[in-house]
């Protein structure tokens, strides 16, 4: 009785130990990816503001060589 009933207890600790171990490598493994993708995320976004901020100095000189057209 006494046996029995311990090694089914060390094998539900063993496995409950097990897939809360597996949910926290699957976390980690999908916290990973979210950070990659949002380190990618903002690469892309820190680019696009570069070349909206080239493209704001570019409006900028063509304004301050040219005029600004909308104004009258």
């Amino acid at each position: 009785g006494i046996y029995s009933l311990s090694i089914t207890t060390i094998a539900e600790i063993s496995l409950l130990i097990f897939l809360i171990t597996m949910k926290a490598n699957i976390k980690l493994e999908r916290d990973n990816e979210m950070l990659k993708s949002k380190i990618k995320d903002l690469e892309d976004f820190g680019r696009l503001m570069l070349a909206r901020e080239k493209h704001f100095i570019g409006l900028k000189e063509l304004r301050d060589k040219f005029g600004d057209g909308e104004k009258n």
